[in-house]
């Protein structure tokens, strides 16, 4: 990924655009803490990486990115 790419890479949930039903959902399950087991899955490059990252920064989750 591009720098640029990553200097603009969302860092939360309301720098999320889209999906507004997905994120609605995450955010109610951040707020009674019961986020459950998800998989995110769609092409190279649609937002996958980058909507988990915000899902563990709303929970105070650590991020784990494994190759």
């Amino acid at each position: 990924m591009s720098s640029l790419a990553l200097m603009f890479r969302p860092k939360n949930l309301d720098e999320i655009c889209g999906q507004k039903a997905v994120k609605a959902a995450f955010l109610k399950f951040i707020a009674t803490g019961k986020l459950p087991h998800s998989i995110f899955y769609g092409p190279a490059g649609c937002g996958k990486t980058s909507f988990a990252r915000a899902v563990a920064s709303g929970a105070n989750y650590d991020f784990y990115e494994f190759d």
